[in-house]
C-alpha cells in the first residue's frame, strides 16, 4: 500500500511538474507572440509614414527628403528587431515574405529618395556654377538656362517633355562654341542633368510601385496570422 502511494505521489508531482512546464512554454510563446505582433503593428505604421510622402509632389519632397531619410533608418531598425524576434520565437508564422518585401520597400525608397536628392544637389551645383566670377556672358547665360530647365522639373513636373531634352540637346551643340574650359565644365554638367532628370523620370515609376497596396496587405495578413496564434 505504502508503494502505491508513493507511486501514485510521483505520477501527481511528475504531472504536476509537466503541467508546469507546458504552462511556461504556452506563457512564454505568448509573450513572444504579443511583442511581436506589436513588433509587426510598429513596422507597418512606420512603413505607411513613409509611403504618405510619396503622395506629395516633387517640390514638397525635396524639401523633405532628410526627414524621410530618417524614417527610413528607423524603419531598417525595427525590421531588424522583428527578424530577431522572428529567428528567436517559439513556433511562430512565417514572416519570411513580411520580411523580404520590407528589404524591396527599403531599397526602392533609398532609390527614389536619391534621385530627388540628386535633383536638389544638381540645382545648387549650376547655381554655383553660375556664380563664378570668371564665367564669359555666353557660358553664364546657359548656365542660366540649364538651371532654369533644373528647376521647372522640380516645380512643374515636366523633367519627361520632349521639349525639355530637345533644350538640352540645344545646349549641348551651342556649348561647342565656348572656350575649351568652359566648354568640358559646362558639358560635364549638361551629362549630369540628363542623367539626373532620367533618374527623377524612373523615381516616378519606383512611386508607383511603393503605393501599391500589396505591403500593407502583407501586414495585414501577418496581424491575422498572430492573433490567431494567440487565441
Amino acid at each position: 500500500m505504502q508503494q502505491l502511494k508513493a507511486g501514485v505521489r510521483r505520477y501527481v508531482w511528475f504531472l504536476f511538474v509537466l503541467w508546469c512546464v507546458l504552462t511556461l512554454g504556452i506563457w512564454q510563446q505568448s509573450k513572444q507572440t504579443v511583442q511581436m505582433l506589436s513588433t509587426v503593428n510598429e513596422l507597418g505604421s512606420k512603413v505607411e509614414e513613409v509611403r504618405n510622402f510619396f503622395n506629395f509632389e516633387l517640390p514638397y519632397r525635396v524639401q523633405h527628403v532628410d526627414p524621410v531619410s530618417l524614417k527610413l533608418q528607423l524603419v531598417y531598425s525595427v525590421r531588424l528587431q522583428l527578424e530577431h524576434e522572428y529567428l528567436d520565437g517559439i513556433s511562430p508564422p512565417d514572416l519570411t515574405q513580411l520580411l523580404y518585401s520590407t528589404d524591396r520597400f527599403l531599397e526602392n525608397a533609398h532609390t527614389f529618395i536619391g534621385s530627388d536628392n540628386e535633383l536638389v544637389s544638381l540645382a545648387e551645383q549650376l547655381r554655383n556654377n553660375r556664380a563664378r566670377d570668371n564665367n564669359s556672358d555666353q557660358v553664364h547665360s546657359m548656365y542660366y538656362r540649364l538651371g532654369a530647365l533644373v528647376l521647372e522639373s522640380i516645380f512643374s513636373d515636366s523633367a519627361t517633355k520632349a521639349d525639355t531634352y530637345r533644350e538640352l540637346d540645344s545646349l549641348f551643340i551651342a556649348s561647342d562654341s565656348l572656350m575649351v574650359d568652359e566648354r568640358t565644365a559646362f558639358q560635364r554638367r549638361l551629362a549630369q542633368t540628363s542623367s539626373v532628370l532620367a533618374a527623377n523620370a524612373q523615381g516616378r515609376y519606383l512611386a508607383e510601385q511603393l503605393l501599391k497596396p500589396d505591403l500593407a496587405n502583407q501586414f495585414a495578413t501577418t496581424n491575422m496570422a498572430l492573433e490567431q496564434s494567440l487565441t
